[in-house]
């Protein structure tokens, strides 16, 4: 066959594809033969879409027979959804009928959930009323979720009527939720007006989480205006914190001057802190020119930790320069870690050179604690050789402490060996006992010989050894 000839890929796939499809169309039990004797792959399981939609289309009682004695697994799963979605938008109440007698399992489950969603977008009131009638559990409560979100789209003030009928629980509220992020998106001003009339509380709370960020999507300065208006709470951070969200994502230049101007009740350390993040994944360059250009210094030191360690992801060499305009010892301690850790996942030499231009300070220590542990995780022997280079110093503790910590799982003796170099008599004595604690756990008897054979003073080994 010409398709077996074909390299794997996209062509191939796409190939494939017309060919179950063309062949569905005329014969789709031909077609499903067909695909079954095609190796297994994740290709294959698409390909059930057109053959059964095709079949359920021309005799749905056939298609659905013959995928309820396919195999079980995700093939059969994966027949049963489609007859179900396809025979809904035929035939909901026989569809149903024939789904819910499906033996229970993931396979039923999706398929009650498809028809259901699907009849929904013809008559939603009475696929609410049969969905109420399904046992308690996951698949009811998806299937309520999904039949408020078609309702919505729709008529969404019929649909919150159903959803306030429902009893209070989780369900209802992720329902009430699937309503207005549709409602929203047809009708902002309409869902917004109706949130402003829930009693204050979890409820509302919830309710303008799950619209400002699709508020503002729509028009950001309308979502401003509106979450001005929310009282002072919970619901009004989450707000503005959603729309900052979105509004970072399309313009984070505005987003953040507006984030700078926020007040306090508002979150507009938060707010800051999130627009920063998310300005320095699309463009690392702006927000580092924005941040650094700020007047207000309070901001600035709240921001630039954060775009630090943003850019730390994707050029730490960069974010490396930049620790230094940090205005505490503590901030560049934390953002040294950071870079570390990003560093040495990429080029740990490098990342060792610049930790070690650091002066013995909490820097210098947090950095190396990082580059250990993320180095020990890639490479244990390399980072063995570079911790044996090193002379006695509180940093070189840092990263011993990091690299047994990481080997105590896998190879406690090496572990403990490593542990005992540490110069600190206390952060010795804590590393070796929670190393030798988690080991004889797991292997007693060889973490008693080690004690006993350590050279451990008569107190430490008293210590660590279990009581007779």
């Amino acid at each position: 066959m010409v398709t077996q000839q074909l390299s794997a890929g996209p062509l191939r796939d796409q190939a494939m594809r017309t060919i179950v499809s063309t062949l569905s169309d005329k014969d789709p039990k031909s077609a499903l033969n067909f695909l079954q004797n095609l190796p297994a792959s994740r290709n294959r399981q698409g390909l059930y879409w057109p053959v059964f939609n095709h079949w359920t289309t021309s005799d749905p009682i056939a298609a659905a027979e013959t995928a309820s004695q396919l195999p079980a697994g995700s093939s059969r799963d994966n027949a049963l959804q489609v007859v179900g979605s396809t025979w809904a938008s035929q035939d909901p109440e026989a569809a149903f009928s024939w789904a819910n007698n499906l033996p229970p399992g993931p396979g039923r489950n999706n398929t009650v959930q498809s028809i259901l969603s699907n009849w929904a977008e013809k008559d939603p009131e009475k696929a609410g009323s049969i969905a109420l009638t399904l046992p308690n559990g996951a698949a009811r409560d998806q299937s309520i979720g999904n039949i408020a979100n078609r309702w919505a789209q729709s008529d969404p003030h019929a649909a919150i009527a159903w959803v306030q009928t429902l009893p209070v629980n989780e369900s209802q509220r992720q329902a009430l939720r699937n309503v207005l992020a549709a409602w929203v998106r047809v009708e902002p001003a309409g869902a917004a007006e109706y949130v402003a009339t829930l009693p204050s509380g979890k409820a509302q709370d919830e309710a303008t989480i799950a619209i400002a960020g699709q508020f503002a999507n729509n028009d950001t300065q309308r979502a401003i205006n509106w979450a001005q208006k929310l009282p002072g709470g919970t619901a009004r951070r989450s707000a503005f914190s959603n729309i900052v969200s979105q509004w970072s994502e399309v313009d984070p230049r505005a987003a953040a001057d507006f984030a700078l101007h926020a007040s306090d009740k508002d979150g507009r350390k938060n707010l800051l802190e999130n627009v920063s993040q998310r300005w320095a994944r699309i463009d690392p360059q702006g927000a580092l020119a924005w941040t650094q250009n700020l007047s207000d210094t309070t901001a600035r030191d709240s921001v630039l930790p954060n775009v630090i360690a943003t850019v730390a992801e994707s050029d730490p060499r960069n974010a490396s320069r930049l620790i230094t305009q940090l205005p505490s010892s503590e901030a560049q301690a934390n953002a040294a870690g950071t870079v570390a850790l990003h560093w040495a996942g990429e080029d740990p030499q490098a990342a060792s050179k610049w930790a070690a231009s650091f002066p013995e300070n909490t820097i210098r220590q947090r950095a190396f604690e990082s580059l250990a542990n993320r180095w020990s995780q890639n490479d244990p022997y390399a980072a063995a050789t570079w911790l044996g280079t090193l002379s006695q110093s509180p940093s070189r503790d840092a990263a011993v402490g990091a690299f047994a910590r990481q080997l105590a799982a896998s190879d406690p003796q090496t572990a403990a060996q490593w542990a005992q170099t540490i110069g600190n008599e206390s952060g010795r004595d804590a590393q070796l006992e929670s190393i030798v604690r988690s080991w004889l756990n797991t292997d007693s008897n060889r973490a008693i010989a080690w004690i006993n054979a350590s050279s451990l003073s008569d107190e430490v080994k008293a210590k660590l050894l279990p009581q007779q």
